[in-house]
Protein backbone atom coordinates (compact mmCIF):
# COMPACT_ATOMS: atom_id res chain seq x y z
CA UNK A 1 0.00 0.00 0.00
CA UNK A 2 1.71 3.49 -0.68
CA UNK A 3 1.98 6.34 1.78
CA UNK A 4 2.19 8.93 -0.70
CA UNK A 5 2.17 9.61 -4.99
CA UNK A 6 4.14 12.48 -6.66
CA UNK A 7 4.56 12.66 -10.39
CA UNK A 8 5.37 13.96 -13.50
CA UNK A 9 2.98 13.45 -17.15
CA UNK A 10 5.13 13.19 -19.78
CA UNK A 11 3.56 14.06 -23.50
CA UNK A 12 5.13 12.48 -26.58
CA UNK A 13 4.19 11.00 -29.88
CA UNK A 14 3.88 7.05 -28.30
CA UNK A 15 0.92 8.56 -25.56
CA UNK A 16 0.89 10.10 -21.86
CA UNK A 17 3.62 8.77 -19.43
CA UNK A 18 3.35 9.30 -15.64
CA UNK A 19 6.62 8.94 -13.54
CA UNK A 20 5.23 8.52 -10.44
CA UNK A 21 7.29 8.35 -6.74
CA UNK A 22 6.59 6.12 -4.30
CA UNK A 23 6.85 5.67 -0.32
CA UNK A 24 5.89 2.56 0.90
CA UNK A 25 4.00 2.24 3.88
CA UNK A 26 6.21 1.91 7.26
CA UNK A 27 8.75 4.17 5.74
CA UNK A 28 11.13 3.33 8.92
CA UNK A 29 12.82 0.85 6.99
CA UNK A 30 13.71 0.54 3.24
CA UNK A 31 12.19 -1.87 0.29
CA UNK A 32 15.22 -4.11 0.75
CA UNK A 33 14.75 -4.07 4.63
CA UNK A 34 17.58 -1.77 5.49
CA UNK A 35 17.16 -0.28 8.96
CA UNK A 36 17.81 2.96 8.39
CA UNK A 37 19.78 5.64 10.63
CA UNK A 38 19.76 8.90 11.19
CA UNK A 39 22.04 9.68 8.07
CA UNK A 40 20.14 7.76 5.44
CA UNK A 41 17.95 10.14 3.28
CA UNK A 42 14.37 10.18 3.48
CA UNK A 43 14.15 9.27 -0.02
CA UNK A 44 15.95 5.62 0.54
CA UNK A 45 12.58 5.16 1.13
CA UNK A 46 11.03 5.57 -2.37
CA UNK A 47 10.42 4.23 -5.47
CA UNK A 48 9.71 5.23 -8.97
CA UNK A 49 6.83 3.69 -11.39
CA UNK A 50 5.61 4.65 -14.70
CA UNK A 51 1.63 4.49 -15.63
CA UNK A 52 0.67 5.23 -19.13
CA UNK A 53 -2.60 6.83 -21.28
CA UNK A 54 -3.79 7.26 -24.11
CA UNK A 55 -6.52 9.75 -23.76
CA UNK A 56 -5.09 11.34 -20.08
CA UNK A 57 -8.42 10.03 -18.39
CA UNK A 58 -7.67 6.16 -18.25
CA UNK A 59 -4.13 5.54 -16.97
CA UNK A 60 -2.48 2.06 -16.35
CA UNK A 61 0.36 1.57 -14.09
CA UNK A 62 2.97 -0.60 -14.07
CA UNK A 63 3.48 -2.88 -10.58
CA UNK A 64 7.38 -2.90 -11.93
CA UNK A 65 9.62 -0.86 -10.07
CA UNK A 66 11.36 1.64 -12.37
CA UNK A 67 14.25 2.43 -9.85
CA UNK A 68 14.38 2.11 -6.02
CA UNK A 69 15.49 4.73 -3.62
CA UNK A 70 14.80 7.46 -6.29
CA UNK A 71 12.39 10.36 -5.75
CA UNK A 72 10.71 13.44 -7.43
CA UNK A 73 10.86 12.21 -11.04
CA UNK A 74 10.84 14.65 -13.78
CA UNK A 75 10.94 13.42 -17.49
CA UNK A 76 10.95 14.69 -20.92
CA UNK A 77 10.97 13.70 -24.39
CA UNK A 78 14.21 14.66 -26.40
CA UNK A 79 16.25 13.46 -29.80
CA UNK A 80 13.71 10.50 -29.73
CA UNK A 81 14.34 9.60 -26.40
CA UNK A 82 13.05 9.84 -22.95
CA UNK A 83 15.29 11.13 -20.42
CA UNK A 84 14.06 10.63 -16.61
CA UNK A 85 15.57 12.70 -13.81
CA UNK A 86 15.24 11.83 -10.34
CA UNK A 87 16.67 12.39 -6.69
CA UNK A 88 19.05 9.54 -6.20
CA UNK A 89 19.60 7.79 -2.79
CA UNK A 90 20.89 4.44 -3.69
CA UNK A 91 24.09 5.04 -1.83
CA UNK A 92 21.97 4.93 1.30
CA UNK A 93 24.44 7.58 2.53
CA UNK A 94 23.59 10.95 0.14
CA UNK A 95 21.24 11.74 -2.15
CA UNK A 96 22.40 13.27 -5.78
CA UNK A 97 21.15 14.10 -9.21
CA UNK A 98 20.75 10.67 -11.88
CA UNK A 99 19.40 10.69 -14.98
CA UNK A 100 18.32 7.26 -17.26
CA UNK A 101 17.75 7.25 -20.69
CA UNK A 102 14.47 4.77 -22.77
CA UNK A 103 14.65 4.12 -25.88
CA UNK A 104 11.25 2.27 -25.79
CA UNK A 105 9.08 5.47 -25.07
CA UNK A 106 9.56 5.36 -21.47
CA UNK A 107 8.78 1.48 -20.53
CA UNK A 108 12.28 0.69 -19.96
CA UNK A 109 15.54 2.35 -19.21
CA UNK A 110 19.36 1.66 -19.11
CA UNK A 111 21.08 2.61 -15.79
CA UNK A 112 20.89 5.55 -13.51
CA UNK A 113 23.96 8.08 -14.54
CA UNK A 114 24.96 11.02 -12.10
CA UNK A 115 24.51 14.01 -13.59
CA UNK A 116 26.98 16.43 -13.78
CA UNK A 117 27.10 19.93 -13.63
CA UNK A 118 29.29 23.45 -13.70
CA UNK A 119 28.91 26.33 -12.30
CA UNK A 120 29.17 28.09 -8.79
CA UNK A 121 25.34 27.28 -7.19
CA UNK A 122 24.96 23.84 -7.95
CA UNK A 123 25.99 22.46 -4.36
CA UNK A 124 23.50 19.60 -3.59
CA UNK A 125 21.36 19.69 -6.47
CA UNK A 126 17.89 17.77 -5.88
CA UNK A 127 13.90 18.62 -7.31
CA UNK A 128 14.69 18.07 -10.97
CA UNK A 129 12.07 20.15 -13.42
CA UNK A 130 13.62 18.95 -17.33
CA UNK A 131 11.94 20.47 -20.35
CA UNK A 132 13.12 20.92 -24.04
CA UNK A 133 14.16 24.32 -24.62
CA UNK A 134 15.29 24.40 -28.27
CA UNK A 135 18.03 21.82 -29.38
CA UNK A 136 18.85 21.64 -25.08
CA UNK A 137 17.34 20.11 -22.52
CA UNK A 138 16.49 22.86 -19.68
CA UNK A 139 17.06 21.69 -16.25
CA UNK A 140 15.81 23.60 -13.37
CA UNK A 141 16.72 22.31 -9.56
CA UNK A 142 16.96 23.47 -6.57
CA UNK A 143 20.16 24.26 -5.17
CA UNK A 144 22.16 24.38 -1.98
CA UNK A 145 19.59 21.50 -0.52
CA UNK A 146 20.72 20.92 3.47
CA UNK A 147 23.09 23.96 3.65
CA UNK A 148 23.09 27.25 5.76
CA UNK A 149 23.16 28.56 2.47
CA UNK A 150 20.02 30.22 0.90
CA UNK A 151 18.47 27.59 -1.14
CA UNK A 152 18.12 28.55 -4.59
CA UNK A 153 16.42 27.54 -7.81
CA UNK A 154 18.97 27.03 -10.53
CA UNK A 155 18.47 26.46 -14.37
CA UNK A 156 20.89 25.12 -16.49
CA UNK A 157 21.54 23.41 -19.79
CA UNK A 158 22.71 20.54 -21.54
CA UNK A 159 23.11 19.02 -25.02
CA UNK A 160 23.63 15.82 -24.00
CA UNK A 161 21.08 15.36 -21.80
CA UNK A 162 24.06 14.11 -18.96
CA UNK A 163 26.44 17.16 -18.89
CA UNK A 164 24.55 20.46 -17.69
CA UNK A 165 26.50 24.10 -17.50
CA UNK A 166 24.52 26.67 -15.11
CA UNK A 167 22.84 29.47 -17.01
CA UNK A 168 21.03 31.56 -14.25
CA UNK A 169 19.57 31.74 -10.60
CA UNK A 170 15.44 32.20 -11.12
CA UNK A 171 15.17 33.05 -7.52
CA UNK A 172 16.63 33.01 -4.17
CA UNK A 173 14.73 32.11 -0.67
CA UNK A 174 15.07 35.05 1.25
CA UNK A 175 13.57 33.08 4.33
CA UNK A 176 12.27 30.14 4.70
CA UNK A 177 13.11 27.70 2.02
CA UNK A 178 11.97 26.55 -1.55
CA UNK A 179 11.27 23.53 -3.41
CA UNK A 180 10.16 21.63 -6.13
CA UNK A 181 10.52 24.33 -8.93
CA UNK A 182 8.25 23.99 -11.93
CA UNK A 183 9.19 25.73 -15.31
CA UNK A 184 6.33 26.32 -18.08
CA UNK A 185 6.83 28.09 -20.98
CA UNK A 186 3.96 28.95 -23.23
CA UNK A 187 4.33 30.54 -26.46
CA UNK A 188 7.06 33.31 -25.42
CA UNK A 189 5.76 33.63 -21.89
CA UNK A 190 7.86 31.77 -18.96
CA UNK A 191 6.39 30.92 -15.36
CA UNK A 192 7.95 29.19 -12.08
CA UNK A 193 6.37 27.38 -9.80
CA UNK A 194 7.68 26.89 -6.41
CA UNK A 195 6.84 25.20 -3.17
CA UNK A 196 7.92 27.54 -0.36
CA UNK A 197 7.21 25.01 2.31
CA UNK A 198 4.51 26.95 3.70
CA UNK A 199 1.91 24.00 2.96
CA UNK A 200 -0.74 26.77 1.87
Amino acid sequence: MFKSVTGLILVHAIGLMLFMCCCISGCGAGSSGVSLGASTPGTYNDSVYVASSTDGLTWTASSNVLFEHASVPGACYFNGQVYLYFVDSNSGSSEQLSVAISSDGGYTFGARQAVVFSGSNTSYPVDPNPLVDGGTIRLNYLANFQSTSPYKIVTATSTDGLNFTEEAILATASSGNYYDPDLFVDEDEWSLLINDGSGG
